[in-house]
């Protein structure tokens, strides 16, 4: 079995603020990461009811940094795409002709 599958959700999935280690008093750091999308193979081996697969993956979420300093009005802002790899693999049951349960880790 080999096939392709994407996901992306357009919700923000996380959003963090912290104070800066050099200037504690004045600076702040946010970090949002938006729009995860997935692109991934699966290559599955297929025996009687089971299904074993193995899935690389290449997750990009937008990042989006920014840094405030609350002294000086001062706000610097970058966004980018996060390029990475994951790899997983799991297993699937065929219960009957339509209906399948299985386990997957990434």
């Amino acid at each position: 079995m080999i096939g392709i599958e994407g996901s992306g959700w357009p919700a923000p999935t996380s959003n963090s603020s912290r104070r800066s280690p050099f200037f504690p008093s004045s600076d702040n750091y946010t970090a949002d990461v938006d729009l995860p999308t997935t692109v991934a193979g699966r290559f599955g081996y297929a025996r009687d009811k089971w299904l074993a697969t193995q899935k690389p993956a290449w997750p990009a979420p937008d990042i989006e940094l920014t840094l405030f300093d609350h002294g000086t009005p001062v706000r610097a802002n970058s966004s980018d795409w996060a390029n990475c790899w994951t790899v997983g693999g799991g297993g699937e049951y065929a219960i009957c002709k339509n209906f399948s349960l299985g386990v997957e880790y990434d």
